[in-house]
């Protein structure tokens, strides 16, 4: 089931050891009133937005998520592109992130505590 509101951004922050700005935004999805994935939305400048996802290990992202993981930023802000940061040693992530159509961008050194960032960006 998709979820936004109270909970969301705070779930996301905890699977990623992140702390988000109070106007953060989230959208999640929920298994038997459990988040099981969420995405966060911050840094929203009109033009981009900056994403951060994170799921349980083994779920897979129902498509009713994604399609809102995409609504959310293109349709209803009108963004042109979001971009993400993603570890350098997130295999999966920059996989996940290269099949929704995102490019790699760059690498900021040193800038994750297990090493680099690779910055993603996906146009609309």
């Amino acid at each position: 089931m998709l979820w936004q509101g109270p909970g969301v951004v705070e779930w996301v922050g905890e699977q990623l050891g992140a702390t988000y700005s109070n106007l953060a935004q989230g959208i999640g999805w929920k298994l038997n009133g459990d988040f099981v994935a969420g995405v966060v939305y911050e840094g929203y400048n009109g033009a981009n937005i900056y994403v951060h996802i994170a799921k349980v290990r083994g779920v897979s992202l129902a498509p009713t998520f994604i399609a809102a993981m995409m609504d959310y930023p293109f349709r209803l802000l009108g963004v042109k592109r979001m971009s993400a940061m993603i570890s350098s040693r997130n295999k999966a992530s920059m996989a996940f992130a290269k099949r929704l159509g995102a490019h790699r961008e760059g690498r900021m050194p040193e800038a994750a505590p297990d090493g680099d960032l690779i910055i993603f960006g996906l146009l609309r």
